[in-house]
């Protein structure tokens, strides 16, 4: 018995041998275009392995990658290699296989710039290309070669470099290769450097106009110096990038915030210390002429970040709203000449969803109840503010996600309002209120709040 037992067994092994040896007779009879369209249903990492099978896999494999049009550094490999962390070599070795399909990439900080020439060299029909760059603990910087190894018709370069450092890393690279970029994010890099290198015979004001004058189809631009902003600057953009959508050209130094995990606007909770830190003082007179008057030429503006800009004047504010119809985003915080003839201009935007007053001093509750659709107001430290120009606020704005207002004079008055008038909210919409409160004001709100709709914070200060 033992014995035929054994006899089956044996047999059973050969027919599963038998079956499997015919499974991959069947794989190999079928022919590269049938077995190339087989891997490419495979995740991204299963297929850098098949290459080790056999030479004609490894023929095969080289085929199989013209579907990937756009990769992101994660943590991990993922798929079945979840639980292995993502390398600078994986990613390189994966840029080798499909690099010149590649229209989009994103790299994190896992990578160096090392990485640049390989990218430079495989990746030639990019259109979009992002790149978190952790300088801390590295020697190399961001040279003239790294940038300009991207493909001239790239449309969109963004650059966000991480560092412990006060002192900005200087960040080199050519605007006058990428004919076609509308959209350019440099985050913590010094531009003036870039532009001081490129021609130390041009002065920077006038090399960042010819540079600026280049960009014609320029659709997004962040300038976020630690130094202001030259007014040449400024008539660049404004005569030469019609095309902007988005532009934000603050003038704070240093930030603060009050941000949670749960607030969706990177820009709702920035707030300055005092106005010691950029050079005003109450006593200065109001600017004649300013050339952000000329930023009205912008007709297709959305968004407008001029935080602490001190020759935004309300002729400025006047011919951009005016003339920029399409703007639904508007930071004007620590614009300190802005008076009541400016802000009521901005009430005549019938397409602004968020708006940042802070430290504006002629804000008031008259100016506050003329604001009508918002979905976000910042108006921290403007004292005039109370209860009652909040409460009528709301009323106005039902459908309100975020409210900053620490250092103003509102009470608990403004919190059993908000509850009100959320309780019975049937866009699914949670309003976040903003506030520094003291340990009495937070007790005495907590039970009052019986919206499902309304969540308060109360934060401290903490620096950027």
């Amino acid at each position: 018995m033992s014995s035929t037992k054994k006899i089956r067994h044996v047999q059973e092994e050969q027919q599963f041998s038998d079956d499997v040896d015919e499974k991959m007779d069947f794989i190999n009879s079928l022919d590269h275009y049938s077995l190339e369209k087989i891997f490419m249903l495979l995740p991204i990492c299963d297929r850098t392995n098949l290459k080790k099978v056999c030479t004609r896999w490894k023929e095969v494999c080289k085929l199989a990658w013209y579907d990937i049009k756009k990769y992101k550094c994660s943590h991990t490999i993922g798929g079945a290699y979840n639980n292995q962390l993502l390398t600078q070599s994986y990613v390189e070795n994966l840029i080798l296989n499909c690099g010149t399909y590649l229209q989009e990439l994103i790299l994190s900080k896992i990578c160096t710039s090392s990485i640049m020439p390989i990218i430079g060299e495989h990746c030639k029909n990019l259109t979009r290309f992002e790149f978190v760059f952790n300088e801390i603990g590295q020697t190399t910087k961001l040279k003239s070669e790294i940038l300009s190894s991207l493909p001239e018709e790239i449309n969109e370069i963004h650059v966000i470099v991480e560092t412990s450092n006060r002192l900005k890393t200087p960040c080199f690279f050519d605007l006058e290769k990428f004919k076609n970029l509308h959209s350019l994010t440099i985050s913590g890099c010094k531009l003036d450097s870039i532009i001081q290198q490129i021609s130390e015979k041009i002065k920077i004001t006038d090399m960042v106009l010819q540079k600026l004058t280049e960009l014609k189809n320029l659709e997004c631009l962040e300038l976020c110096f630690p130094q202001k902003i030259s007014d040449e600057s400024v008539l660049a953009i404004s005569n030469n990038c019609k095309k902007l959508k988005h532009l934000e050209i603050p003038h704070t130094r240093r930030l603060y915030s009050f941000g949670t995990e749960d607030d969706e606007d990177d820009d709702d909770d920035t707030d300055t210390e005092d106005d010691s830190e950029n050079n005003v003082h109450d006593d200065e007179p109001v600017p004649r002429v300013t050339v952000f008057d000329d930023l009205s030429k912008l007709k297709y503006l959305e968004s407008l970040n001029v935080s602490g800009a001190h020759k935004f004047t309300d002729s400025s504010i006047i011919a951009i709203a005016d003339k920029c119809k399409s703007l639904k985003n508007l930071n004007i915080s620590h614009c300190k000449y802005i008076t009541e003839a400016g802000l009521n201009a901005i009430t005549n935007l019938e397409l602004l969803q968020k708006l940042n007053v802070s430290n504006v001093k002629s804000v008031t509750n008259s100016f506050i109840i003329k604001l009508k659709g918002l979905t976000s107001l910042t108006a921290n430290k403007c004292k005039k503010i109370t209860d009652s120009g909040i409460i009528q606020f709301l009323k106005n704005c039902s459908d309100l996600k975020h409210l900053h207002l620490s250092n103003t004079n509102i009470t608990i008055d403004t919190i059993i309002a908000a509850d009100r008038e959320t309780e019975n909210r049937r866009n699914d919409i949670i309003l976040y209120i903003h506030c520094i409160g003291h340990r009495v004001f937070k007790k005495s709100c907590e039970p009052i709040i019986k919206s499902k709709w309304l969540v308060v914070y109360y934060h401290e200060w903490k620096i950027l």
